[in-house]
Protein backbone atom coordinates (compact mmCIF):
# COMPACT_ATOMS: atom_id res chain seq x y z
CA UNK A 1 0.00 0.00 0.00
CA UNK A 2 2.79 2.24 0.83
CA UNK A 3 4.43 1.49 -2.79
CA UNK A 4 0.98 2.32 -3.82
CA UNK A 5 0.78 5.57 -2.40
CA UNK A 6 5.09 6.36 -3.22
CA UNK A 7 4.84 5.77 -6.87
CA UNK A 8 1.77 4.80 -9.17
CA UNK A 9 -0.04 1.99 -9.49
CA UNK A 10 2.20 0.50 -12.34
CA UNK A 11 4.99 0.76 -11.00
CA UNK A 12 3.91 -0.73 -7.46
CA UNK A 13 1.87 -3.93 -9.26
CA UNK A 14 5.21 -4.35 -11.78
CA UNK A 15 7.33 -5.05 -8.40
CA UNK A 16 4.72 -6.66 -6.40
CA UNK A 17 4.81 -9.34 -9.25
CA UNK A 18 8.45 -9.73 -8.99
CA UNK A 19 6.81 -12.35 -6.18
CA UNK A 20 7.00 -15.69 -8.71
CA UNK A 21 10.45 -14.89 -9.53
CA UNK A 22 11.31 -14.93 -5.65
CA UNK A 23 9.06 -18.14 -5.08
CA UNK A 24 10.31 -20.06 -7.93
CA UNK A 25 13.85 -19.26 -6.96
CA UNK A 26 13.19 -19.88 -3.49
CA UNK A 27 11.70 -23.33 -3.90
CA UNK A 28 14.40 -24.63 -6.11
CA UNK A 29 17.02 -23.65 -3.19
CA UNK A 30 15.11 -24.81 -0.30
CA UNK A 31 12.88 -27.54 -1.15
CA UNK A 32 14.59 -28.88 -4.55
CA UNK A 33 11.95 -27.56 -7.15
CA UNK A 34 13.40 -28.77 -10.37
CA UNK A 35 13.80 -25.31 -12.50
CA UNK A 36 12.63 -26.96 -15.64
CA UNK A 37 13.14 -25.04 -18.94
CA UNK A 38 9.02 -25.40 -19.46
CA UNK A 39 9.07 -23.76 -15.69
CA UNK A 40 11.73 -21.05 -16.97
CA UNK A 41 9.96 -19.97 -19.92
CA UNK A 42 6.66 -19.65 -18.40
CA UNK A 43 8.38 -17.59 -15.62
CA UNK A 44 9.42 -15.53 -17.94
CA UNK A 45 6.46 -15.17 -19.75
CA UNK A 46 4.68 -13.69 -17.18
CA UNK A 47 7.23 -11.41 -15.75
CA UNK A 48 7.56 -9.91 -19.26
CA UNK A 49 3.90 -9.78 -19.80
CA UNK A 50 2.88 -8.31 -16.21
CA UNK A 51 5.79 -5.60 -17.11
CA UNK A 52 3.80 -5.04 -20.46
CA UNK A 53 0.45 -5.22 -18.72
CA UNK A 54 0.98 -2.55 -16.06
CA UNK A 55 3.41 -0.69 -18.59
CA UNK A 56 5.46 1.65 -16.20
CA UNK A 57 7.37 3.83 -18.77
CA UNK A 58 3.98 5.34 -19.62
CA UNK A 59 3.78 9.14 -19.33
CA UNK A 60 3.04 10.44 -15.87
CA UNK A 61 4.63 7.23 -14.05
CA UNK A 62 6.44 7.94 -10.71
CA UNK A 63 9.25 5.97 -9.08
CA UNK A 64 10.50 7.09 -6.02
CA UNK A 65 12.80 5.15 -4.66
CA UNK A 66 11.61 4.25 -1.23
CA UNK A 67 8.72 3.11 -3.59
CA UNK A 68 10.51 0.87 -5.44
CA UNK A 69 12.80 -0.69 -2.09
CA UNK A 70 9.26 -1.47 -0.48
CA UNK A 71 7.97 -3.22 -3.41
CA UNK A 72 10.22 -5.38 -3.43
CA UNK A 73 10.09 -5.84 -0.14
CA UNK A 74 7.01 -6.79 -0.04
CA UNK A 75 7.08 -8.68 -2.85
CA UNK A 76 9.90 -11.13 -1.55
CA UNK A 77 7.63 -11.70 1.64
CA UNK A 78 4.81 -12.17 0.05
CA UNK A 79 6.87 -15.33 -1.86
CA UNK A 80 7.86 -16.33 1.60
CA UNK A 81 4.00 -16.87 2.62
CA UNK A 82 4.28 -19.23 -0.68
CA UNK A 83 7.50 -20.74 -0.38
CA UNK A 84 7.37 -21.58 3.55
CA UNK A 85 3.29 -22.45 3.92
CA UNK A 86 4.18 -25.63 1.64
CA UNK A 87 6.08 -27.76 4.12
CA UNK A 88 3.03 -26.69 7.01
CA UNK A 89 0.24 -27.50 4.75
CA UNK A 90 1.70 -31.22 4.70
CA UNK A 91 1.03 -31.52 8.21
CA UNK A 92 -2.13 -28.97 9.14
CA UNK A 93 -4.99 -28.40 7.47
CA UNK A 94 -5.47 -25.31 5.39
CA UNK A 95 -7.59 -23.46 8.17
CA UNK A 96 -4.95 -23.75 10.57
CA UNK A 97 -2.57 -22.12 8.41
CA UNK A 98 -4.76 -19.27 7.36
CA UNK A 99 -6.08 -19.03 11.23
CA UNK A 100 -2.72 -17.80 12.31
CA UNK A 101 -1.35 -16.17 9.11
CA UNK A 102 -4.62 -13.44 9.45
CA UNK A 103 -4.53 -13.91 12.80
CA UNK A 104 -1.21 -12.81 13.88
CA UNK A 105 -1.51 -10.28 11.10
CA UNK A 106 -4.67 -8.67 12.71
CA UNK A 107 -3.23 -8.30 16.09
CA UNK A 108 0.08 -6.84 14.27
CA UNK A 109 -2.18 -3.93 12.71
CA UNK A 110 -3.61 -2.92 15.94
CA UNK A 111 -0.33 -1.21 16.84
CA UNK A 112 -0.22 0.38 13.51
CA UNK A 113 -3.83 1.41 13.97
CA UNK A 114 -3.20 2.78 17.50
CA UNK A 115 0.46 4.70 15.77
CA UNK A 116 -1.41 6.11 13.36
CA UNK A 117 -3.98 7.29 15.11
CA UNK A 118 -6.63 7.49 12.31
CA UNK A 119 -10.53 7.50 14.13
CA UNK A 120 -12.71 4.36 13.56
CA UNK A 121 -14.87 4.77 10.71
CA UNK A 122 -18.93 4.34 11.85
CA UNK A 123 -20.42 0.81 12.16
CA UNK A 124 -22.53 0.55 9.01
CA UNK A 125 -18.59 1.77 7.49
CA UNK A 126 -17.00 -0.92 9.25
CA UNK A 127 -19.17 -4.11 8.41
CA UNK A 128 -18.84 -3.15 4.34
CA UNK A 129 -14.88 -3.14 4.87
CA UNK A 130 -14.97 -6.52 7.21
CA UNK A 131 -17.55 -8.15 4.46
CA UNK A 132 -15.84 -6.85 1.20
CA UNK A 133 -12.39 -6.27 2.12
CA UNK A 134 -12.15 -9.04 4.88
CA UNK A 135 -14.01 -11.89 3.62
CA UNK A 136 -14.39 -10.68 -0.23
CA UNK A 137 -10.77 -9.64 -1.42
CA UNK A 138 -8.70 -11.33 1.87
CA UNK A 139 -10.37 -14.37 3.48
CA UNK A 140 -11.49 -15.82 0.36
CA UNK A 141 -9.02 -15.04 -2.30
CA UNK A 142 -5.95 -16.08 0.39
CA UNK A 143 -8.18 -19.49 1.37
CA UNK A 144 -7.90 -20.47 -2.54
CA UNK A 145 -3.79 -19.66 -2.74
CA UNK A 146 -4.11 -22.21 0.35
CA UNK A 147 -5.49 -24.63 -1.20
CA UNK A 148 -3.30 -24.27 -4.16
CA UNK A 149 -0.01 -24.29 -2.68
CA UNK A 150 -1.50 -27.58 -1.08
CA UNK A 151 -2.03 -29.16 -4.26
CA UNK A 152 0.60 -27.88 -6.27
CA UNK A 153 4.51 -26.35 -5.93
CA UNK A 154 4.68 -23.57 -4.70
CA UNK A 155 6.54 -22.08 -8.14
CA UNK A 156 3.67 -23.19 -10.20
CA UNK A 157 0.86 -21.70 -7.84
CA UNK A 158 3.02 -18.38 -7.89
CA UNK A 159 3.59 -17.78 -11.75
CA UNK A 160 -0.46 -18.98 -12.67
CA UNK A 161 -1.15 -16.21 -10.47
CA UNK A 162 0.80 -13.89 -12.29
CA UNK A 163 -2.33 -13.92 -14.23
CA UNK A 164 -4.42 -11.73 -11.60
CA UNK A 165 -2.91 -8.08 -12.90
CA UNK A 166 -4.04 -9.25 -16.38
CA UNK A 167 -7.83 -9.70 -15.07
CA UNK A 168 -7.36 -6.11 -13.01
CA UNK A 169 -7.03 -4.49 -16.51
CA UNK A 170 -9.60 -6.89 -18.14
CA UNK A 171 -12.27 -5.84 -15.23
CA UNK A 172 -11.67 -2.68 -14.57
CA UNK A 173 -12.13 -1.76 -18.44
CA UNK A 174 -15.84 -3.88 -18.10
CA UNK A 175 -16.84 -2.33 -15.10
CA UNK A 176 -14.87 0.95 -14.35
CA UNK A 177 -14.90 1.85 -18.27
CA UNK A 178 -10.98 2.29 -17.68
CA UNK A 179 -8.89 2.60 -21.36
CA UNK A 180 -7.38 -0.67 -22.43
CA UNK A 181 -4.60 0.15 -24.58
CA UNK A 182 -3.25 -2.24 -27.18
CA UNK A 183 -0.04 -3.39 -25.66
CA UNK A 184 -1.64 -4.20 -22.24
CA UNK A 185 -3.62 -6.54 -24.44
CA UNK A 186 -0.58 -7.88 -25.67
CA UNK A 187 1.02 -8.41 -21.97
CA UNK A 188 -2.32 -10.17 -21.06
CA UNK A 189 -1.83 -12.36 -23.86
CA UNK A 190 1.96 -12.93 -22.61
CA UNK A 191 0.84 -14.04 -18.98
CA UNK A 192 -1.85 -16.52 -20.17
CA UNK A 193 0.84 -17.85 -22.97
CA UNK A 194 2.61 -18.27 -19.74
CA UNK A 195 0.05 -20.40 -17.59
CA UNK A 196 -1.03 -22.60 -20.40
CA UNK A 197 2.67 -23.01 -21.09
CA UNK A 198 2.77 -24.25 -17.11
CA UNK A 199 -0.06 -26.25 -16.85
CA UNK A 200 0.73 -27.97 -20.14
CA UNK A 201 3.73 -29.86 -18.46
CA UNK A 202 1.43 -32.21 -16.77
CA UNK A 203 -0.20 -32.37 -13.25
Amino acid sequence: IYTYQLNSVPVGTALLYLFPAFVTLASARWFGETLTRRKLLALALCLLGTLVVVAPWRAGAQVSPLGVLLGVISAATYAYYAVFSRPLLRHYHFTTVLFYTLGIGCLGLFPVQYFVGSALPDPWTLLTIALAVGVLVTLLPLSLYTIALSRLPAGNVAIAATIEPALTIIFAALLLGQYLAPVQLLGAALIVGGVIVLASGGR
